[in-house]
């Protein structure tokens, strides 16, 4: 009785999960959306974004408000890709792996070198997440 107890809470956990992944991607219309913020000293920045390779979008990022994201909504295959960013001046961000077996989130940040403290002095400042990005 115990054994068939703990099996009915697994396979109801598991349904719990698959709708939930079914939820998001139909409220996001898609399995991997991307955040992308000018936080630069520039006005306006060119930047174009690529799957796997291949551009699949492109935009002028202003800064006139701080912490604003554009977002764009990918319909991807199941599976591992490679993303990165590059800005119309020839900077390249690093390819970064991403899983769309969930629906995941990227956030990317665009700083100037004198803007950020640290030595690296990273252009480019991108996380992944497997839950939605929330601007405090």
């Amino acid at each position: 009785m115990k054994k068939k107890k703990l099996i009915t809470v697994i396979i109801g956990l598991i349904l719990v999960f698959v709708s939930w992944q079914a939820y998001m991607c139909d409220r996001y219309e898609g399995n991997l959306i991307i955040n992308v913020s000018n936080q630069s000293e520039r006005d306006t920045i060119s930047l174009d974004l690529y799957i796997d390779g291949e551009k699949q979008a492109s935009g002028l990022f202003t800064n006139e408000v701080f912490h604003n994201y554009k977002e764009y909504v990918f319909k991807t295959k199941k599976g591992e890709h490679s993303f990165l960013i590059k800005t119309g001046d020839g900077v390249v961000s690093s390819e970064v792996k991403v899983n769309t077996m969930l629906v995941t989130w990227i956030v990317v940040d665009f700083y100037d070198d004198d803007v950020r403290p640290d030595k690296e002095k990273l252009t480019f400042n991108i996380t992944t997440h497997k839950k939605p990005f929330v601007i405090e």
